[in-house]
């Protein structure tokens, strides 16, 4: 309620606060705490952005470091979450390259990485300009570093992977996010073999990358072949998870004859008929395990197998 009474002049205030006490911790933390507190009120979440709020945090995150930073980056969150003009004036002020650099330079500090991480995803979700700078100006390998950092995190594995999601549903990225991140997909997919949404995550992820033939391969190589096999065996009662495992492989057994004898070699033929059975009413599920059988079926006599 009171946050209502805040007009134009007290955000300047504390904005002009935020930017000269970007050193005193306890001073920074009081006035992140009114943005954000003010940042659940959409007009003033509007208001603070045009007052300025967004660069002086980003003055102010060069600057903190430890808990200042992390509330710096949980406030710059949450100014720009489903906010179109906040997200665009951290792009316009270098905000991305910043919060990249802070995910390099603290890959050991769950709180930053957490915090960095959430940011990245309000940043780029639904943002193909924000989407366009990582990708293409190499934006993605202090992520990638980050995550195979921290494979055996569970909690951090979830977060980068929700990001990576918004990535993977651009078909223009395909090649480079497949390049940069499948190798350590398939490593999170391994460490958290019985984690259903990590595992669902990542393929959901391996299913659309590997609608083109470079990725295919790449999946085939770091050994992912066989990790959606194993989700096919370990999470029969899972159907969303059933059902991206079936897109993935669909995908990958449409043209590589070496990738549908190694379904045959690691089971997955009766894998595929397991997950039938078990979900006879989903129609794309069985859509989708029909076509890789199909495909199979081209170079393998699999009646027997059936």
């Amino acid at each position: 309620i009171n946050a209502e009474y805040m007009g134009e002049n007290a955000i300047d205030v504390v904005v002009n606060g935020l930017k000269h006490n970007a050193k005193h911790e306890q001073l920074l933390g009081r006035y992140l705490q009114i943005l954000g507190n003010l940042s659940s009120n959409e007009s003033l979440r509007v208001l603070s952005g045009r007052c300025g709020a967004i660069e002086a945090i980003l003055e102010a995150t060069e600057q903190a470091d430890g808990e200042g930073l992390k509330s710096c980056l949980w406030v710059l969150s949450d100014l720009i979450f489903e906010d179109e003009l906040n997200r665009a004036r951290v792009l316009k002020h270098g905000g991305l390259s910043q919060i990249l650099t802070t995910l390099q330079s603290t890959m050991d500090n769950f709180a930053l990485q957490m915090a960095s991480t959430k940011v990245l995803a309000y940043l780029t979700s639904n943002n193909v300009t924000a989407q366009r700078l990582l990708v293409c100006d190499n934006g993605l390998a202090p992520i990638i570093n980050a995550m195979h950092h921290n494979l055996t995190n569970a909690d951090l594995q979830m977060e980068f992977t929700g990001f990576l999601t918004y990535l993977a549903m651009s078909d223009w990225a395909y090649e480079n996010v497949g390049e940069a991140t499948i190798p350590t997909l398939c490593a999170s997919m391994q460490h958290h073999p019985t984690d259903p949404a990590i595992q669902t995550r990542c393929v959901f992820i391996l299913a659309n990358l590997s609608s083109i033939s470079s990725n295919q391969a790449r999946i085939k190589r770091a050994g992912g072949v066989r990790l959606i096999i194993n989700c096919l065996i370990g999470h029969i009662d899972n159907s969303d998870l059933q059902l991206q495992c079936g897109k993935s492989m669909c995908n990958l057994a449409s043209h590589d004859d070496e990738i549908r004898q190694e379904i045959v070699a690691e089971g997955g033929v009766k894998a595929i008929c397991d997950v039938m059975q078990a979900h006879p009413q989903n129609s794309d599920l069985q859509h989708n395990y029909c076509s890789v059988l199909v495909n199979i079926g081209e170079d393998v006599d699999i009646h027997s197998l059936v």
